[in-house]
């Protein structure tokens, strides 16, 4: 043990000090943005994770452990900094499972579309686990990602979730559903040329016309009737309704491919494919041609609770969305379900005219967390959080929430601890390498060293960022010049890792860079992108695996 001895003149100097810090950070005093960024707390008890989102936890009866992140709706006007919501899809396509962790890492550092432009970054701050996710993988209900409606929410179903729209809007919807008539395109803006978009990032049946989005993966499924058309995009797949003579209200795109009788069409970032049925292919030909423009709008009618009453909200320019479980707390008044008596892991997001809120309970861990009811989660949003509406997400052993990229919660699934030998080039095994965590789902035999905290692979979920402007490379590449491979590299459909590559490009390999003046050497995943036209594809390229042979000459046997 220390012992440490102090004078009084000491013990006078300290007493001081003590006075001055419990003036200094006195509730009663003002607490500037400033102040709250600079000692990284406000005055109320959160942690300032940057200027309009806060962090803190909360320890209660029970016991009971909850993790809550708010972000500020508004910005701050006097020290603005621009925040979003935003989500994020597992491994990146529709289908895939990933953890929390791994899709806050995905999406890091990626571009996004917040500012209504391409070419922004998002630095994510938090995520937390999103919707429900079914057999087949795919996130239940509908999902809207960065301003693409990638997944139509179901009608008349309820749980359509907490919405975020590119004006600031947020609001919690319930039923809604889609007239077939307000899910519409145009061509070339003939009134007269409108098709009906039967669904979205879907199976395609001889009587539908599809719309795949980058969310659906690299490529179309692999059809062998019908038409696919490639459309150029100005800008993500938006709900945008329809509205009579205003070409502007409308997500305009442009036709760059027709291929007959072939699926598997690749889809890349600022791209989205019409896929026709046999039997919509003759119609759909007949209105277009490579370089015609295609008017996108889409509409959701907003139902009451009971799917009975029309609501109005506003769900144009959504920017971010995924399904709820149900909605848990509207106007103050709490909704659960009839049997409500299981403590357990939940997951939610909330609203005040201030605060978006994302919240996570840690349950199932009787020393730590025993977890809350429903009942309990929506009285904990209301009475200790401030806020009146909210929507619970999937939760369990799902519930999880990163806070600059570190799990801060403690996951309920059990994990089981194993150690995997590392084999040396010859084949035989050397000695073992540190243990590996693997949760208990994946095993299927007892075992007795468990542990609590593993993190469940998900489907989707609900991000915070912090936007940064767009940047690009200071190098003398230009688009239309010749360069070569330096390196092995993968093509892939959009500039960042986080898009999928879809082809191997070996080192020592000649192509094209193609003039795309926003896109142009920009910033995604630390590196910086160039489109170019190598091996007869075109794709995304980090610019670290090319370097310039000479200018482009008209006489390039390259050139396009």
């Amino acid at each position: 043990m220390l012992t440490a001895c102090y004078t009084k003149p000491m013990i006078k100097k300290i007493a001081l000090l003590l006075v001055w810090i419990g003036v200094a950070f006195s509730p009663a005093l003002s607490w500037s943005p400033a102040q709250a960024a600079a000692s990284g707390q406000t005055e109320d008890g959160w942690e300032v994770l940057t200027p309009g989102v806060d962090y803190r936890e909360f320890t209660l009866p029970g016991p009971v452990r909850a993790y809550v992140v708010r972000m500020a709706i508004k910005d701050d006007p006097d020290d603005p900094v621009d925040i979003t919501l935003e989500s994020a899809i597992g491994r990146g396509y529709l289908g895939g499972l990933e953890t929390v962790r791994g899709m806050a890492a995905r999406y890091d550092d990626a571009i996004d579309y917040w500012g209504s432009e391409w070419g922004n970054r998002s630095d994510i701050l938090v995520a937390v686990n999103g919707s429900y996710f079914g057999g087949s993988d795919t996130p239940e209900n509908g999902m809207v990602q960065s301003g693409w409606y990638a997944k139509r929410f179901d009608n008349l179903n309820g749980g359509s979730g907490l919405v975020w729209t590119l004006t600031r809007q947020v609001f919690i919807d319930d039923c809604v559903t889609h007239r077939p008539e307000k899910q519409i395109l145009h061509i070339d803006g003939d009134a007269t040329a409108g098709f009906s978009i039967t669904g979205i990032n879907t199976s395609r049946s001889d009587n539908d016309l599809i719309v795949y989005t980058p969310q659906f993966g690299a490529r179309t499924p692999d059809q062998t009737n019908g038409v696919e058309v490639v459309v150029k995009m100005t800008r993500p797949l938006l709900i945008l309704p329809y509205s009579t003579g205003n070409s502007t209200s409308a997500v305009i795109g442009k036709v760059t491919e027709i291929r007959e009788a072939a699926g598997s069409t690749l889809i890349h970032f600022d791209e989205l494919v019409l896929s026709a049925g046999e039997n919509q292919r003759e119609a759909l030909l007949s209105h277009l041609n490579i370089g015609s423009t295609v008017l996108f709008n889409q509409e959701i009618t907003s139902l009451s609770r009971d799917c009975g009453t029309p609501v109005d909200l506003p769900w144009t320019k959504a920017y971010t969305s995924l399904g709820a479980a149900f909605h848990l707390l509207e106007d103050g008044k709490i909704y659960t379900p009839a049997q409500d008596t299981t403590r357990a892991p939940r997951t939610a997001l909330a609203y005040d005219p201030n605060y978006i809120y994302l919240i996570v309970v840690d349950g199932r861990q009787p020393d730590i967390s025993v977890g809350m009811t429903f009942q309990e989660l929506a009285g904990f949003i209301r009475d200790t959080l401030g806020a009146q509406d909210g929507v619970a997400q999937d939760g369990g052993g799902s519930s999880t929430m990163v806070v600059n990229g570190q799990v801060v919660n403690r996951p309920s699934d059990i994990c089981y601890t194993v150690f995997l030998p590392l084999v040396s080039s010859s084949g035989t095994n050397s000695i073992p390498n540190p243990t590996q965590t693997i949760p208990l789902e994946e095993k299927f035999e007892p075992n007795t060293r468990l542990q609590a905290g593993c993190e469940r692979r998900v489907a989707n979920a609900i991000l915070i960022a912090r936007v940064l402007p767009r940047e690009y490379s200071k190098t003398s590449f230009t688009g239309s010049d010749l360069v070569f491979t330096t390196t092995a590299t993968a093509l892939r459909t959009g500039p960042g890792t986080n898009y999928p590559g879809f082809a191997a490009i070996p080192a020592g390999n000649y192509g094209i860079l193609l003039d795309d003046p926003e896109f142009d050497g920009i910033r995604a995943k630390g590196t910086y992108w160039w489109k170019i036209s190598i091996l007869g594809k075109i794709g995304w390229i980090d610019e670290k695996a090319i370097a310039t042979l000479a200018p482009r000459f008209s006489f390039w046997p390259f050139q396009h």
